[in-house]
């Protein structure tokens, strides 16, 4: 054994460095590959033109950035990973398969060492030494003695000792040089995160330069100097030498330690016990891991290094985004702005002719000839021409669009901002850590919490703003036509009188010229758009993004959290609070509100007996408190700005992006549609009140299905109900001039499919004898042509009842699409999102103090707000139920003034119709008659009413003056501000049912 030592050495020796030595240079090498991978891409901001423009610039910074997170996160993936995994296999495997080469056993003869005392030996062991020579030479006495009387004598040799050879060698090799192994460990990774951390200094330097040039408008200034790294590269080269002079002193000090136990297995100084396989596996198991908890530490660390820089890489992506966007959000305005100043051009260049076709008169007839000329042309070109077509092409340059389209984009980005992330606050990257040190925080939160809702603010208030310019450039621009028109007529009456010292021609040029002064003044209005816009956002953007740079802070992070934390758990207080009282207190107002409905209802019930009986008279006398109701409303409309009417004013919808709601009834046409192309008896009828958006959910239907063939829309819009009209209609519309059933049935039948949009079945009967020719013959044509073509009609709400009950009108109709059906929610999306548009905040007055309770009084301002609106919703929806056209007069009606950026909402709590049922039975039969109808002239409801048509004029006109019937091509209908009022009274008084 021991003249094979030196030969074991130099094989343990090759194993360890060709197998053990990779693995420990392996980390090192691999954070030399990252930073030369980190400087590859910092040398495309090196070699940047700062002579760029600022949004080149910015792509290459955000590009940047991106790729150095991917960078970042992949390697120090990848780094945990492997430090999770087993250590030093291909070093263990090659060790086993040497050491399975060995004896498991050896006998040799001990060395005279175990027997007599060595420097090294303790008092104990030279004592117990002494004895062992005694008791080893006493029982050689026998052949001493022997050899004295031989001729060839015995030799006398030491005891023998085994020596458990693979034993020792798994015991050191395995064992004992990778627990010596540990201060490699902490070496390679201290100066892997020493180096990463100077990575991401440099990474902060090159963010500082960058910031300071996007907000101070300094010169970018980045050399090459600035990304050199061989500092760091150095540190590793160091660190590669260090590990292979430590691991060289550890196999020296182990081979050592290794060779004496070789000579010392098998006696009392060395038991054979602590090398059997078994236990040296067990130790193993334990070293490994001890050595693995050591990994996990430093796994702790790399876990808060890689979070903390990829939180800075993420928060200054983030920011040069937002900027990004904002420099778009510039440009767009500003290209919006040289667009609007285009069509002003126009406008100029149409103003300098007639100023110039007017100075070019000689006297005063040629002076009145030209301006009856412009003022002839005022009408018939300038307002139905170019100031329209002007109009039109400014309207749709809105800018609270594109700063609409600037928030939703940052609010895209938040939406991707990261929801978990390691931090510490005091943590030593150039130490292991450990998981109490680790705080986990969202950035997400942080951001949405603390730093977003500000510049929220700020954008909508931008929006407001913005469309308060917009605004006044749009009246503006309509206030040229009058102010030309009244100008040149005032100079034509000077003409026309001459009584006057005034000059007309000067008038006349001194007007025009007002108008060109307002387009000059207009003109830098619109050119300052942009400077208007920076001027209400830069700063709050430079605000915003510092707060979020300053998340790259731990400090400030933990601190934020702690605010977020004490937040939310007021507010699960509040609510337990809330939920507990809610049980106890308003148990007693429901009972009370029970009551109150249980003697309204009484009430009423012993009202109406005394009015039947004679014993209570009906005054009737509403006239004066309708009018006041409907002059209100109106007045309330005019005073909102122009943006915020436009997007109210109910109108067929045409705008694919305002559609909220009744995508199952668009997917049951298209299914219907679908079915009946395969040769199916297949109509489709829409149903809904006037205003609740029947004809926009065909045309939704429309947009949305573009392989549709040729679609012939039919309106009804006056009175049928004979044959003959039905096809003088179809004659009109289809252009074909046929007077029978068969006639239409085979023109129908024959040539191409036809797709055939029929509004207003209501307009195709009368409600009297014979009235329903038209309805039936109608039917009989849908029914003779359904494979030739595809009907779908549409009819009012109430007349669909009638006529279904009277002539089963539903038995024509295989697929009936309700729009009344829209729940609470879609209305107030409906409703917000056109808000939301227009870059309003809104403010809801408090209603009458009856309808305010102990909650409301108690909480704050801003809770207080949250209550109203959602009551106002409530409301407003009570109101309108599925009727889009009734929520959006009211909203505009509810809306009383605009004060700044806040539109102010009076609380529907406020409107009290009761007065409306103070109406007689005549006049209510009346309003049913038209309601089942929709429109009526006046001998149609003398007809139907079976009064004679003068006393009918009389009550219908009465009507009309107090608001509740309007009156259209001599066609009256329910006022639609009014309308759910009349239903719900048509309701109880058992017309309606």
């Amino acid at each position: 054994m021991v003249e094979h030592i030196e030969k074991i050495k130099q094989e343990l020796e090759k194993i360890v460095k060709d197998q053990l030595l990779p693995d420990l240079l392996a980390p090192v090498e691999k954070q030399e590959r990252f930073l030369e991978e980190v400087l590859k891409i910092q040398h495309t901001i090196a070699i940047l033109e700062t002579s760029k423009q600022k949004n080149e610039i910015l792509d290459t910074f955000i590009a940047y950035k991106q790729q150095l997170s991917g960078i970042v996160i992949l390697y120090f993936d990848t780094l945990q990973k492997e430090n999770t995994n087993l250590h030093f296999v291909k070093y263990l495997q090659s060790l086993e398969t040497y050491i399975n080469t060995q004896a498991d056993v050896l006998t040799v003869v001990q060395h005279k060492d175990r027997f007599y005392a060595i420097p090294s030996d303790s008092r104990n062991v030279k004592i117990s030494k002494f004895f062992k020579r005694t008791l080893f030479k006493c029982s050689k006495i026998p052949l001493r003695i022997s050899n004295i009387f031989r001729k060839t004598k015995k030799p006398i040799h030491f005891w023998s000792q085994k020596v458990p050879v693979k034993g020792i060698t798994s015991y050191f090799y395995k064992n004992t040089v990778i627990l010596r192994l540990q201060s490699i460990i902490d070496v390679t990774f201290k100066n892997i995160a020493a180096t990463t951390e100077d990575s991401w200094k440099l990474d902060t330097l090159i963010d500082d330069k960058i910031i300071n040039f996007l907000e101070s408008e300094t010169p970018l200034e980045l050399t090459e100097n600035l990304f050199q790294i061989d500092k760091m590269l150095d540190v590793l080269a160091n660190t590669k030498r260090d590990i292979k002079n430590i691991l060289d002193a550890v196999l020296d000090t182990v081979f050592i330690d290794y060779q004496n136990a070789l000579s010392k297995a098998g006696t009392f100084e060395l038991a054979n016990d602590q090398f059997v396989i078994s236990k040296v596996d067990e130790k193993r198991v334990a070293i490994e891991k001890n050595i693995q908890k050591k990994y996990d530490s430093w796994n702790y660390t790399f876990s808060v290094l890689r979070d903390d820089w990829d939180i800075d890489l993420e928060i200054y992506n983030l920011v040069f985004k937002t900027y990004r966007h904002y420099d778009k959000l510039n440009a767009e305005v500003s290209q919006r702005a040289n667009t609007i100043i285009k069509q002003l051009d126009v406008i100029r260049k149409y103003q300098n002719d007639v100023l110039k076709h007017i100075d070019e008169a000689k006297d005063n007839e040629h002076l009145k000839s030209n301006i009856s000329e412009e003022i002839e042309k005022l009408s018939s070109v300038f307002e139905t021409k170019v100031l329209s077509k002007v109009n039109q092409e400014i309207a749709g340059m809105e800018l609270t669009s594109v700063i609409t389209n600037f928030e939703s984009s940052l609010q895209g980005l938040l939406a991707k901002v990261s929801t978990k992330r390691a931090i510490s606050k005091e943590i030593d990257f150039q130490k292991p850590g450990s998981s109490s040190a680790i705080n986990y925080i969202s950035p997400y939160e942080l951001i949405n919490y603390e730093s977003w809702p500000s510049f929220l603010e700020k954008i909508n208030a931008a929006k407001v703003a913005m469309s308060l310019k917009f605004d006044d450039t749009i009246q503006t621009v309509n206030e040229l036509g009058q102010i030309a028109e009244f100008n040149l007529e005032s100079s034509l009456a000077l003409l026309e009188e001459e009584i006057s010292d005034a000059n007309p021609k000067t008038v006349a040029l001194e007007g025009i010229q007002r108008n060109l002064d307002k387009l000059d003044t207009l003109t830098l209005t619109v050119q300052s758009f942009q400077d208007d816009l920076q001027e209400l956002l830069t700063e709050s953007l430079d605000k915003f993004t510092k707060r979020m740079i300053s998340f790259t802070e731990n400090e400030n992070i933990l601190e934020i959290k702690l605010m977020i934390a004490k937040a939310i758990s007021v507010e699960k207080s509040k609510a337990i609070k809330q939920k507990i009282k809610s049980s106890i207190i308003y148990a007693v107002p429901i009972a009370i509100t029970f009551s109150k409905q249980i003697y309204t209802k009484s009430t009423e019930f012993v009202l109406a007996k005394m009015a039947k009986l004679g014993l209570l008279k009906n005054s009737g006398a509403i006239t004066s408190e309708l009018s006041d109701f409907l002059m209100e409303a109106e007045r309330s409309v005019d005073k909102l700005p122009f943006v915020y009417q436009r997007l109210f004013r109910s109108e067929t919808l045409h705008n694919e992006a305002f559609f909220i709601g009744n995508e199952k009834a668009v997917e049951t046409i298209h299914t219907a549609y679908s079915t009946w192309k395969k040769d199916r008896f297949i109509t489709v009828v829409i149903i809904g009140e006037k205003g609740a958006g029947k004809t926009s959910l065909f045309h939704y239907f429309k947009q949305k299905n573009e392989e549709l063939p040729e679609v012939l829309m039919l309106s009804v819009d006056e009175t049928i109900y004979t044959a003959e009209q039905l096809f003088e209609f179809l004659s009109i519309s289809f252009s074909k001039e046929l007077k029978s059933l068969e006639e239409w049935v085979s023109f129908l039948n024959t040539g191409r499919q036809r797709f055939v949009f029929l509004e207003n079945l209501q307009s195709l009967y009368f409600r009297k004898i014979k009235g329903f020719e038209a309805l039936h013959t109608l039917s009989e044509l849908i029914s003779l042509t359904y494979k030739n073509v595809f009907w779908v009609c549409t009819c009012a709400k109430y007349a669909y009842q009638y006529l279904d009950k009277s002539i089963s009108l539903s038995d024509q109709f295989t697929h009936r699409i309700d729009v009344d059906d829209m729940d609470s929610k879609t209305l107030t999306d409906a409703l917000v999102k056109r808000h939301k548009v227009s870059g309003y905040n809104l403010y809801f007055e408090e209603p009458p103090k009856e309808f305010l309770n102990k909650k409301y009084q108690k909480a704050t301002e801003a809770e207080q707000q949250k209550i109203l609106q959602a009551e106002f919703y409530v409301d407003l929806y009570k109101i309108s139920k599925s009727n889009f056209k009734i929520a959006f007069m009211y909203w505009l009606r509810s809306a009383t003034s605009v004060s700044g950026s806040t539109i102010h909402m009076r609380s529907l709590k406020n409107i009290d119709l009761s007065f409306i049922e103070n109406l007689a039975a005549s006049r209510l039969f009346i309003l049913n008659g038209i309601l089942q109808h929709e429109q009526l002239k006046i001998d149609h409801i003398s007809s139907i009413s079976g009064l004679d048509l003068a006393q009918t004029k009389r009550i219908v006109n009465s009507l009309y003056e107090i608001g509740l019937l309007t009156v259209d091509r001599e066609y009256y209908t329910i006022n639609t501000l009014l309308y759910r009022q009349i239903v719900t009274l048509l309701k109880s008084k058992n017309f309606l049912h």
